[in-house]
């Protein structure tokens, strides 16, 4: 006959038999849920992709290219690479503009007096513009009206349709 010690040993085997079972059960449940989701994003990002790559997007990125090129072109008749330069900051989306121009190659300054030009983004559709827009400079501490000092040129761009958004 069985020992007063065993029989407890026998049903603490199987109730630790039934918790792994559990455990398994709960592993395997989750697991499945992971695979589930992860296979969900996965078909979201290729239909993300897909539509981020689309000819009409492509064209979209392609123009921008194209305008931003054009208008850093420009910059580059203006002034040179490692100058101290500041930008006009009468618009915060013309600003925003200009710095991502020439934030990359020149020393932007704040104030008029430490800059060797200080920078304007103009509209001007009479002249070889960058969809409308010119990069011209004034020199330090003028009141930025009236005839600019130099006008960008190299750089021209009269494709069609709105400027590109500004990269806020």
């Amino acid at each position: 006959m069985d020992r007063p010690s065993d029989v407890p040993s026998r049903s603490s085997g199987r109730a630790s038999h039934g918790r792994q079972i559990g455990r398994n059960v709960a592993r395997t449940i989750l697991g499945l849920i992971a695979v589930a989701t992860l296979t969900l994003l996965s078909f979201q990002s290729i239909h993300a992709i897909n539509d981020e790559s689309s000819s009409g997007q492509v064209r979209q990125w392609d123009r921008d290219a194209a305008f931003w090129n054009c208008l850093t072109i420009q910059a580059h008749s203006l002034v040179a690479p490692g100058e101290r330069v500041q930008i006009n900051r009468g618009g915060l989306a013309t600003a925003v503009m200009l710095e991502k121009v020439v934030g990359g190659w020149t020393i932007l300054e704040s104030k008029a007096d430490e800059a060797s030009a200080v920078l304007v983004l103009k509209s001007d559709r009479s002249r070889a513009s960058c969809l409308g827009s010119v990069v011209v400079e004034y020199p330090p501490g003028s009141n930025l009206h009236g005839r600019p000092e130099k006008i960008g040129s190299g750089g021209s761009d009269r494709g069609s349709g709105s400027l590109p958004s500004t990269p806020l």
